[in-house]
């Protein structure tokens, strides 16, 4: 399931409750509220972040694959580390906006997304992501974590998330080691709450044999963390009008078959199809949204000390 964001709000109320909220917030502490809109902050609060790409720093080296803290991403002391850091920011002053942010849109559903971290048949740690079919009528093409809306029968989240993975990827829960859920995050385009939950496939993950549902996934695919941890892949977009700023991750070409593609409406491909498969494979791909967003958190819980990237607000 995808979750963009990108209605025009125009409430002068939740504009003011995000201000008094961000004067109080030391900086990075923001959090993400996850819409693309046109609320209308005070110049003040503000970033001067445009559609570029972010500069290669220093402080961010390419890691190398061998590096220990990616051979050790999943050991069982990192693992108990980084779920404490995500449950810390489950209840930090980003986490506070997020619950106001959703107050206020008041998300008619709840969903649940799958965070699949695993290791491919070269040792690697990755994501799992899917691109979305192209024969769907919404978002189709667009690249996401497994999941979807609850269904009456899920108990929680992680039932939600652990039930659409296997619909979509054929992946049994009982091979997947969940490790903690992060706080819901709304979104303002289908008004849904959704909680994002972290797991690990237990098994390398050979992605060309998993049996797809090809009514909702086009294809799986399975990112490194070294790839993502490059600055050279590293792009971003700005929200509610700058204030926040928002991660995307490029060069996505080279995890989908080259060629082009037709978009479902008809119209040629083009490279504005930010984290679309329905772009041209040989242009840049993005991956964007809240997808993006969870990848970033994830980094920074994983990686600390090979992912030193600072995102304004996230």
């Amino acid at each position: 399931m995808v979750l963009p964001f990108r209605p025009r709000l125009q409430n002068q109320h939740l504009n003011r409750l995000i201000t008094n909220q961000l004067q109080h917030l030391p900086p990075g502490a923001g959090g993400q509220c996850l819409t693309d809109s046109h609320l209308r902050i005070p110049a003040s609060r503000a970033r001067p972040i445009s559609m570029t790409s972010s500069a290669p720093s220093q402080d961010s080296p390419f890691p190398p694959s061998n590096h220990p803290d990616l051979k050790n991403v999943f050991s069982e002391e990192n693992k108990a580390r980084a779920i404490a850091v995500l449950q810390q920011r489950s209840s930090g002053a980003g986490a506070k906006i997020v619950r106001m942010f959703a107050k206020q849109l008041s998300p008619r559903r709840t969903a649940a997304v799958l965070i699949p971290l695993c290791l491919n048949l070269k040792g690697e740690p990755c994501f799992c992501y899917t691109l979305r079919s192209l024969k769907l009528s919404k978002h189709s093409g667009e690249i996401c974590f497994p999941g979807g809306a609850a269904d009456p029968e899920d108990s929680d989240p992680i039932a939600t998330a652990l039930r659409e993975t296997e619909e979509e990827l054929n992946i049994s829960r009982d091979g997947i080691d969940i490790w903690t859920a992060i706080h819901a995050m709304p979104t303002a385009s289908s008004l849904m709450s959704v909680t994002p939950v972290v797991g690990l496939i237990k098994e390398p993950l050979d992605v060309d044999t998993l049996k797809v549902n090809p009514h909702e996934v086009e294809k799986a695919f399975a990112i490194p963390f070294q790839h993502l941890c490059d600055t050279k892949n590293w792009g971003h977009t700005q929200i509610l009008g700058g204030v926040f700023s928002a991660p995307t991750y490029k060069n996505m070409k080279v995890y989908h078959p080259p060629g082009e593609y037709t978009r479902p409406d008809g119209l040629s491909s083009s490279e504005e199809d930010e984290g679309s498969a329905n772009a041209n494979a040989e242009k840049d791909v993005r991956l964007w949204g809240l997808t993006a967003i969870l990848t970033h958190i994830m980094l920074e819980a994983l990686l600390p000390n090979v992912y030193k990237r600072h995102i304004p607000q996230v």
